[in-house]
C-alpha cells in the first residue's frame, strides 16, 4: 500500500544511467501532461541516446584496436576447444556404459557368475562338515546310551560329561538350530536324566533314615540291571546339586530323629551288621527313665555310627562340609532340648545338673569339635555352661516372679479371715532415746505366721484371755491368761531396732529390764479399769464391759506402769492458735500417738512445752519403763505371703552365694547369687505394679480397701527394712531393698492421704451442694435442705469411722477421721463466715446445724470417764466449738466470755457487729499454713504442649506426684510415653485454663499447692482463672513467659499492647502478682529450637526474612528440666525470674545450614519477603500481631548483652543440674521428626 514519504526524510539521488532518466521522466508524466508530442520527445531522446552509445563503443574499440583484436581471437579459440572436448567426453561415456559392448556391464556379468559358483562350493563344504559332526555325535551318544542301559552308572556319568564337553559345548553355528541336532540333544538329556534318577534311587536304597532305624548299605544293585554299585561310587557319581540336596535332607532327618528325638525321649541304641548292611536301631525306654547323660551318649553313638558308615564314603570335597554343617544344629539342639529344659528350678538340683553340664562340654569337644571338625573357638555349649550361674539365676528369677504374680493376682479374701494383726509401738523412737542401754524382750515371729483369729483391734469375745472388754480394750486391769509355751503367741510386736519387732529372738522368760508379756488387747493398756461403752450410738463393736468369770486375778499395778496426768494447760490467746493445735503425722510410727486413756484432755489448749499427744509423761521416759502401750492394725495374708517369698529369695540367694557350687567365670560382671538377691526387690515392685491394676475396681468401691492397702504397704516396708538389716550381701542389693522399703512407705502414705483427701472432697461436695452456702435459712425448705446435707455428711463420717476403726492403728484412725471431720467443719465455717449478715432466726438454726456436727465429738471418746480429745485431731475444732456457742449466745454471754479471757483478743464493739463477729474468725489464708520449699504434689497445665509434658516428666523424676491438667484427658502426651505414665505417679484430670470452674475443681481434686501454667489468650489474661487457683489452695506458681519482657515492677506494667508477645506475657505476670500468690517463679526462655520445624518450615522451604538475625535456639528439654526442677524445689521466697538461653548463638542462615547438614534434607533457605512470611505463618495459626512482632524482633536482633547471655545460659545447669543442649545435638536427637 503506497503512502506519501515524509518531507524530512532524505531522498535517493537520481540515477545517472540513460534508461533511468527516461523512465523517471515517464514516471513523472500524468494523465493531464501525457500527450503525443511528449511521447515523441521521449522517442527522439531515446534514439539520440542509443546513437550516442554506439558512437562511444566505436570510439572505445578504436582507441586500442590491437588489444581488442587479440581478445576477440582468444575468444574464438576457446569456443573451438570447448566444442572438441564435449565430443571426446561423449565418446568415452559410450565406451564405458554401453549395455552391449561397454566395459562396466561386462565386468558385472563376470563377477555375478563367480559369486554363484563360490556359494555352491561353500554349501557343499558346510554340508560335509555337518554330516561328519553328526556321525561323531551319534557314535558317542550310542556309547552313553549303552552304559545307561547296562547299569554302569559311574561310567555313564563320565561319558555324559565327555559328551557335553566334546559335542555340546562347541557346536557348529550352522548345526545348533537344526531339528536333527535338537532331537539329539533331547535324547541325550533324557539319557542323562535317567542316569541321575537311577543314582538318586540307588542312594535312597543305600541309606534309609527312619525314626526307629538308621540303615546304611555299602553296595546296591542298579534297578533293571545286574550291575552292583558301591556306596562310594553312588555318592561320587551324584551331581553336586543332587548330592547337596540329599545331604541336606540327611542332615535334617539326622537332627530330627537322632539328635532332637534322642535328647527329648529316653531310648536305647543297638547296632547290627549283616553282609553289606549296617543298622542302628532305636529302642524306646520307659517314660519314667530319665537320665540326661544317657541321652547325650545316645546322640554320640548315632554320630559315630554315621561318621563310620556314611561320612567316610563321601567325596573329599563334601566330607568336611557335611560334618561341619551338623555342628551348629546339634549344639543348638542340646541347649534347647536338653540343657535348658533340665536347668534345675531349685538349688538341690544343681549337683546332678553340673554332672550333665560337664558331660555336655566333653561331648562338644569329642563329637562336635573332633569328630565333626567344628571350630574350637566357637563352642556354644561351653559358653553357655560358663555362664551357668546367670542362666540358673534368671530361671529362678522367672519362677519367683511367676509365683509372686500368682500371689498378687489371687482373689481378695472377703472379711477378716484373710487378715492378721500386727502390733506397733507408737513411742518406740522416744523409748530408744530415753532407754539407750535397755534391751527389751522380743517376741519371735514363728515362720512369718501371725495369729489369724485375733480381730482387727483385739476384740475377740470369748478368746483365750476371756476378756469382755469394750470397743477399745480398757477393761483389762486383771492379768491375762498365760500363753502356753508349746503354742507361742503369733503376734507381731515392736522391737528395739525397728518399728515392728521381727527380730526372730526366741520366746523366753522376761529379762530383768522389765519387758514382760502383758497380754493386752490390740490397743489396750493394762493401766486402769475402764467401764461403760463409748459415748456415740453407732459403736461398731457393741461389746459389754462385764468381766468374764474365767479372768484370772489382776496383779497389783506398779508405779512404773502408771501414766501421770499432764499439768493443766492455760487458755488460748487466739482462736487461730487453737485451730492449729493437735495436728498429727500420718504414719503409724509417728510420736503423735493417741492420748493415754487416764489422761483427761482439757478443752483448752496446752502450752508448747507440754503437748500430751506429742511427748510421753515423765514416768514413761524414765529408765523404769517396762511396757509401752502398743497399737495394732490389720494386714492381709497376701502381704505375709509376699514377705515369705522375699525372705525365701534372700535366703536362697545367700545360700547360693556361699555355696560356690558353680565356678565363677573369669571376667564375669556379677557375683553368683546377685540376680536372685535382686529378685527380692522385683517381687515387691511386681506387687506395687500389679495390685492397683488388678483390684482397681475394689479400691474404688470398697471403703476400707485403700486403707487396707496402705497398711499392707507399711507392713511390707518395715519387713523389707528388717530383712535388709539382716542381709549379708552385695551393697547394691541392700540399696535396692532400702529403696523398695522407702517407696512402699511413700506409697502407703500416699494411699492413706489420698483416701482421706478423696473423702474430704466428697464431704465438702455433699455440704456445698446440699447447703448452698447456708443462705436464706429463715426459709423452712432451705433449712431442711441444709439439715439433710449435714445429716448425710455426719452419717458418711460415722460410716467411715466404723470401717476404718477395725483396720488402722489408733493414731492413724484418729488422724483420718479427724481430717475428714475437719473437712465438714471447714466447709461449714467457710460458708457461714462468708455470709454478709445473719438474722436471729438464721443464727438459731445455724446453731442447730452446728450441734449436729458437734455429735462427731463422740468419735474421739475412748472412755466415758475421759474427756473428748477431738481438738487433738480436728484442726478447726476449737474454732467450730466457740462459733457454735456464739451462734446462740447473747451479748452478755459474749461479754462474759471476753471478760473471762476466752476472747481477750476481741473488742466488745467488734463482737457486737454481726459482720465483724463472723469475719474476724477467718484466719489468714497463708499465715496459718506453713510453707515449704519442696512440693511433692504438683499440677501441670498443658502437658500436651511442647514444654508442659517435659516439665511434668522432670517433676515426676524428682519424686513428686504430678497431676496432668488437660482439656481432653484422652489425648496422648508427646513428652511422656504411655509406659512411663502408667508406671509412674501421674494422674490425669480435666481442666481448661479458660474455664475457672474446671481449674478450681482440678486443684481441689488434686490437693496440689504448686502449679505450672502457660499463657492463655483470654480477654482478662487468665485473671479469673488465677483467682480460682488461689482460692482452691495454690500457693506457688511457675509460669512460662517470654524473654521479650526483660522488665520488672513498674516498667513491667508500662509495656504497651503494640508489643504483642511481650505485652500478653506481662499482663499474665501482673495478674499472678496481683492475685496474691505468696510465691511465684517466671521462666523467660528465648527462641525455641523446636520452632524451626513447627512454625518456620513449609515442606521444603525455610521460613525466615532476615538471614543475619541472631538466634540462641534453646532446647525445649532444657526449659522443661528447669521448669520441673523449680516446680518441685521452689528457688526463693519471693518472685524469681529465670532467663533461659541456648548455649550457642547462630544466625538464622547458619541455623538452617546445621539442620540441612544433620538431617540431609534438601531445604531452600533463601529468605522470604515479609509479605510472603506473614501469609505462610497465618496459615499455621499464628495471629498477625504476633507475626509482625516477630518480624520486628528479627529485624533488630543482633544478639544479647554478654553478661545477660552468660547468666541465662548458666541457669540451665544452676536449676536443672545439667549442661544445656547444643542446637546440633537437639537436631540430631529429633532427626527422625524432620525425616518423617
Amino acid at each position: 500500500m503506497a503512502f506519501p514519504i515524509p518531507d524530512h526524510l532524505p531522498r535517493r539521488p537520481n540515477p545517472k544511467d540513460v534508461s533511468s532518466e527516461i523512465l523517471l521522466k515517464i514516471d513523472k508524466a500524468t494523465n493531464q501532461t501525457l500527450s503525443a508530442e511528449l511521447a515523441a520527445s521521449w522517442l527522439t531522446e531515446l534514439d539520440g541516446t542509443i546513437q550516442n552509445t554506439k558512437q562511444q563503443i566505436h570510439h572505445r574499440i578504436h582507441r586500442d584496436l590491437p588489444l581488442f583484436e587479440q581478445q576477440f581471437e582468444t575468444s574464438k579459440s576457446v569456443q573451438t576447444r570447448l566444442q572438441a572436448l564435449s565430443t571426446n567426453v561423449e565418446n568415452l561415456d559410450r565406451t564405458l556404459s554401453d549395455p552391449e559392448a561397454g566395459i562396466i556391464p561386462a565386468l558385472v556379468r563376470s563377477l555375478t557368475a563367480h559369486a554363484v559358483l563360490a556359494q555352491q562350493a561353500t554349501n557343499a563344504a558346510v554340508q560335509h562338515e555337518a554330516v561328519l559332526y553328526l556321525l561323531r555325535c551319534r557314535k558317542s551318544f550310542t556309547g552313553v546310551l549303552s552304559l545307561v542301559q547296562l547299569g554302569k552308572l559311574p561310567e555313564a556319568v563320565v561319558a555324559c560329561d565327555e559328551f557335553e564337553q566334546e559335542h555340546l559345548q562347541f557346536v557348529p553355528p550352522h548345526l545348533s538350530q537344526t531339528s536333527v541336532f535338537a532331537d539329539l540333544k533331547r535324547k541325550f538329556q533324557a539319557a542323562k536324566s535317567k542316569t541321575e534318577e537311577q543314582l538318586s534311587e540307588a542312594y535312597s536304597r543305600s541309606i534309609v533314615i527312619l525314626a526307629q532305624t538308621l540303615t546304611v548299605l555299602r553296595s546296591v544293585v542298579v534297578r533293571q540291571s545286574d550291575n552292583v554299585l558301591s556306596l562310594s561310587d553312588v555318592l561320587s557319581s551324584l551331581t553336586p546339586t543332587a548330592r547337596a540336596n540329599h545331604l541336606t535332607i540327611l542332615r535334617r532327618d539326622m537332627v530330627a530323629y537322632y539328635v532332637d528325638q534322642l535328647l527329648l525321649q529316653p531310648a536305647t541304641l543297638s547296632s547290627s551288621s549283616e553282609h553289606d548292611e549296617q543298622r542302628l536301631t532305636v529302642i524306646p525306654s520307659p517314660p519314667n527313665t530319665n537320665n540326661p547323660i544317657e541321652r547325650l551318649e545316645n546322640v554320640s553313638l548315632a554320630l559315630k555310627f554315621l561318621s563310620k558308615h556314611f561320612t567316610a564314603y563321601l567325596p573329599l570335597s563334601d566330607k568336611a562340609s557335611v560334618s561341619r554343617a551338623l555342628c551348629k544344629p546339634i549344639g543348638s539342639s542340646i541347649l534347647s532340648n536338653l540343657l535348658i529344659p533340665s536347668l534345675p528350678v531349685a538349688f538341690h538340683g544343681l549337683p546332678a545338673f553340673l554332672q550333665l553340664a560337664e558331660r555336655a562340654v566333653a561331648f562338644e569337644g569329642e563329637c562336635i569339635v573332633q569328630l565333626l571338625g567344628g571350630d574350637e573357638h566357637d563352642r556354644p555349649i561351653k559358653i553357655w555352661i560358663d555362664n551357668l550361674s546367670g542362666h540358673y539365676e534368671r530361671r529362678r528369677r522367672m519362677l519367683i516372679l511367676d509365683n509372686a504374680r500368682l500371689v498378687v493376682l489371687a482373689p481378695e479374701v472377703v472379711g477378716d479371715h484373710g487378715k492378721f494383726v500386727v502390733e506397733v509401738d507408737p513411742f518406740l523412737q522416744e523409748k530408744k532415746a530415753a532407754l539407750p542401754d535397755i534391751i527389751p524382750v522380743q517376741k519371735e515371729m514363728i515362720g512369718f505366721e501371725q495369729k489369724e483369729d485375733v480381730d482387727e483391734w483385739g476384740f475377740d469375745e470369748g478368746t483365750g484371755n476371756g476378756d469382755g472388754d469394750d470397743g477399745w480394750g480398757f477393761d483389762d486391769d486383771s492379768a491375762p491368761e498365760p500363753i502356753p509355751q508349746s503354742e507361742p503367741r503369733e503376734m507381731v510386736v515392736s522391737g528395739d531396732d525397728d518399728n515392728w519387732g521381727f527380730d526372730d529372738e526366741p520366746v523366753g522368760p522376761p529379762d530383768p529390764n522389765g519387758d514382760k508379756d502383758d497380754g493386752e488387747d490390740a490397743w489396750g493398756w493394762n493401766d486402769e479399769e475402764s467401764s461403760g461403752d463409748t459415748a456415740w450410738e453407732d459403736d461398731p463393736w457393741n461389746e459389754t464391759t462385764e468381766k468374764s468369770i474365767d479372768d484370772p486375778p489382776s496383779p497389783p499395778k506398779s508405779a512404773a506402769t502408771t501414766l501421770a496426768s499432764p499439768v493443766p494447760a492455760r487458755k488460748a490467746t487466739r482462736l487461730e492458735k487453737l485451730a492449729n493445735k493437735g495436728k498429727k503425722h500420718l504414719n503409724g510410727s509417728s510420736p503423735l500417738a493417741s492420748p493415754t486413756p487416764p489422761i483427761t484432755v482439757n478443752p483448752n489448749p496446752v502450752p508448747e512445752s507440754l503437748k500430751p499427744p506429742v511427748k510421753r509423761p515423765p514416768e514413761l521416759t524414765s529408765p523404769l519403763v517396762a511396757v509401752a502401750p502398743k497399737e495394732s492394725y490389720l494386714v492381709t495374708h497376701r502381704t505375709k505371703q509376699i514377705v515369705a517369698i522375699v525372705k525365701e529369695v534372700l535366703a536362697e540367694g545367700q545360700h547360693f552365694t556361699v555355696s560356690r557350687m558353680i565356678p565363677i567365670r573369669h571376667g564375669s560382671g556379677s557375683e553368683p547369687g546377685a540376680l536372685i538377691l535382686q529378685s527380692a526387690a522385683s517381687v515387691v515392685d511386681l506387687y506395687r505394679a500389679l495390685y492397683p491394676v488388678q483390684f482397681s475396681g475394689r479400691l474404688k468401691t470398697v471403703v476400707d480397701a485403700p486403707m487396707q492397702l496402705s497398711n499392707d504397704c507399711m507392713y511390707l516396708s518395715e519387713e523389707i527394712r528388717r530383712l535388709e538389716r539382716t542381709l549379708v550381701g552385695p551393697p547394691n542389693v541392700k540399696e535396692k531393698l532400702v529403696d523398695c522399703g522407702d517407696r512402699l512407705k511413700v506409697w502407703g502414705d500416699s494411699w492413706f492421704q489420698d483416701t482421706i483427701d478423696q473423702h474430704r472432697a466428697s464431704i465438702d461436695e455433699t455440704i456445698a451442694k446440699g447447703a448452698e452456702g447456708f443462705t436464706f435459712l429463715a426459709d423452712q425448705d432451705r433449712y431442711d435442705d441444709c439439715e439433710a446435707a449435714i445429716g448425710r455428711a455426719v452419717q458418711e463420717i460415722k460410716r467411715l469411722s466404723q470401717r476404718w476403726k477395725g483396720i488402722l492403728t489408733k493414731t492413724k484412725y484418729y488422724t483420718a477421721v479427724g481430717l475428714v471431720t475437719d473437712a465438714a467443719l471447714s466447709r461449714l465455717l467457710e460458708d457461714v463466715l462468708a455470709l454478709p449478715d445473719i438474722t436471729e432466726v438464721e443464727s438459731h438454726r445455724l446453731h442447730e446445724i452446728f450441734r449436729m456436727l458437734s455429735g462427731l465429738e463422740a468419735l474421739f471418746i475412748e472412755d466415758a470417764n475421759q474427756q473428748p480429745f477431738a481438738a487433738d485431731y480436728v484442726p478447726s475444732w476449737f474454732k467450730f466449738s466457740y462459733l457454735t456457742e456464739l451462734m446462740d449466745a447473747s451479748m452478755v454471754d459474749i461479754v462474759d466470755l471476753f471478760e473471762s479471757g476466752a476472747l481477750r483478743d476481741f473488742e466488745v464493739d467488734e463482737l457486737a457487729r454481726e459482720e465483724k463477729r463472723y469475719k474476724m474468725w477467718e484466719p489468714d489464708r497463708y499465715v496459718s499454713k506453713p510453707m515449704s520449699r519442696t512440693y511433692n504434689n504438683v499440677i501441670v497445665f498443658g502437658p500436651t504442649g511442647t514444654v508442659g509434658g517435659l516439665v511434668a516428666l522432670e517433676a515426676h523424676q524428682r519424686g513428686a506426684k504430678v497431676w496432668l491438667a488437660m482439656r481432653d484427658t484422652s489425648k496422648p502426651i508427646d513428652g511422656i510415653t504411655s509406659t512411663v505414665e502408667q508406671a509412674g505417679n501421674f494422674v490425669r484430670v480435666q481442666a481448661d485454663l479458660s474455664d475457672p470452674a474446671s481449674v478450681s475443681s482440678a486443684i481441689t481434686q488434686s490437693g496440689a499447692t504448686a502449679a505450672y501454667l502457660y499463657l492463655v489468650h483470654t480477654p482478662d489474661f487468665a485473671r479469673a482463672t488465677l483467682r480460682a487457683m488461689r482460692d482452691a489452695g495454690v500457693e506457688y506458681i511457675v509460669f512460662l513467659s517470654s524473654y521479650t519482657i526483660r522488665l520488672e515492677g513498674v516498667p513491667l506494667r508500662e509495656i504497651k499492647p503494640d508489643r504483642g508477645i511481650a505485652y500478653a506475657n506481662a499482663q499474665a505476670e501482673i495478674n499472678i502478682e496481683e492475685a496474691g500468690f505468696p510465691y511465684f517463679t517466671t521462666l523467660r526462655p528465648a527462641r525455641f529450637a523446636s520452632n524451626y520445624r513447627k512454625f518456620w518450615f513449609d515442606g521444603a522451604k525455610a521460613l525466615h526474612v532476615f538471614p543475619d538475625s541472631v538466634m540462641d535456639n534453646i532446647a525445649p528439654e532444657d526449659i522443661g528440666a528447669v521448669g520441673g526442677a523449680v516446680l518441685v524445689n521452689r528457688p526463693s521466697e519471693e518472685k524469681e525470674t529465670i532467663y533461659l538461653y541456648g548455649p550457642e548463638l547462630r544466625t538464622a542462615k547458619e541455623s538452617w545450614e546445621v539442620i540441612k547438614n544433620i538431617t540431609g534434607r534438601e531445604i531452600d533457605i533463601a529468605p522470604l519477603t515479609a509479605q510472603h512470611y506473614t501469609q505462610v505463618l497465618l496459615t499455621k495459626g499464628l495471629p498477625n500481631a504476633a507475626i509482625q512482632y516477630l518480624l520486628a524482633l528479627d529485624r533488630v536482633n543482633v544478639g544479647f548483652p554478654q553478661q545477660e547471655y552468660q547468666d541465662a545460659v548458666g541457669n540451665v545447669e544452676k536449676y536443672a543440674g545439667r549442661q544445656p543442649t547444643k542446637f546440633s545435638d537437639y537436631i540430631q536427637a529429633h532427626k527422625a521428626e524432620w525425616l518423617a
